[in-house]
Parts: structure tokens; C-alpha cells; sequence
């Protein structure tokens, strides 16, 4: 065979076979399951327990569930905490930030009352962060955090962040 032959059975198998399979849209399985709800009053309306299956185990998350009122009137994107720490290794946590959707990360980073609540929470508890994420389909707000039983502390937050929501 010559190089010819070869190069142009190498291209029409490309534009057959791969350049079709590359262009699909490609369907995502999440693994997402929900296996549980808690219903509540006050600030929080349900919790959600969500558990995520991957290749490398499944995990667990809550999902704390606040009704926003009125309905989403502005598409929101998600916010999260981010934890900076000092430049030793494992350092400590020496300034908190929240970062996403512009007007309520900028509520957040400047209501100093929930920066000195989340600074006296331990560490440990805060490892899986804190994710606000829109769900404007469904009218709620989902508070996201790993799956730990939360300290009363951590569970004031979560209410005030439910609160901070809710008004708006």
C-alpha cells in the first residue's frame, strides 16, 4: 500500500466514525438521588438529603430548602464560601469570603455578624463548604453542605443564611 491510500483511509474513517462521536452532545448521568426530606418551620423549610454516586464511591450531602418568595425575579448563579488560610502549611483559616452571584456575595462578605459566626465555628465542620445554589424552577433556594451532623453553631448559620435569603 502507499502513503496515499493509507492517509485517505485514515481520513474517511475520522470523518465517518470519530468526528460524529465527538460532536454529539454527550448526556450526563449524575448519580444524583434524593433519600430523604425533612420538613421544618421557620427560615428552613426542608432539609434534603441528596446522595451522589460516582466511580470512586457515592457521598452524601444536605441540602437545606428556602422558599423564596414571589418566585426568583433575576437569574441568580451559585454562590460559595471560600476559607483563605495562612501561607504556612495547614495553615488556619484567616479570612472567609463568599464568591458567585454578585449582589448576594456582596450581601454576604459585608454582614460582619455572620463572618463572626462562621469564624467561631471549628474548622473541621466547614471542610465540604457552604453552596447557595438557585433553584428557580422550584421557587427554593438550596443551603448545600457535606454530610455531617451540623453543631448548633453551624445550624445558627444555616438558619441566618436562610433568613438573609428569604428577605431578599
Amino acid at each position: 500500500m502507499e502513503w496515499p491510500t493509507i492517509i485517505g483511509g485514515i481520513v474517511a474513517l475520522l470523518t465517518a466514525v470519530v468526528l460524529p462521536l465527538a460532536l454529539r452532545k454527550k448526556k450526563r448521568e449524575s448519580g444524583q438521588k434524593t433519600e430523604g426530606i425533612i420538613q421544618l418551620g421557620g427560615n428552613i423549610d426542608y432539609i434534603r438529603i441528596t446522595s451522589v454516586s460516582s466511580q470512586y464511591g457515592t457521598n452524601y450531602f444536605l441540602g437545606y430548602m428556602v422558599s423564596v418568595p414571589g418566585g426568583v425575579a433575576r437569574k441568580k448563579s451559585r454562590t460559595r464560601l471560600i476559607q483563605r488560610r495562612s501561607p504556612a502549611i495547614w495553615g488556619r483559616v484567616v479570612a472567609l469570603q463568599w464568591r458567585g452571584d454578585r449582589y448576594l456575595a456582596q450581601q454576604l462578605n459585608l454582614d460582619y455578624q455572620l463572618k463572626d459566626r462562621l469564624v467561631n465555628i471549628n474548622p473541621d465542620e466547614l471542610k465540604g463548604g457552604i453552596q447557595i445554589l438557585p433553584a428557580a424552577k422550584h421557587h427554593y433556594t438550596i443551603i448545600k453542605t457535606a454530610y455531617r451532623l451540623p453543631s448548633s453553631e453551624l445550624f445558627e448559620v444555616i438558619d441566618y443564611l436562610a433568613g438573609q435569603i428569604k428577605s431578599g
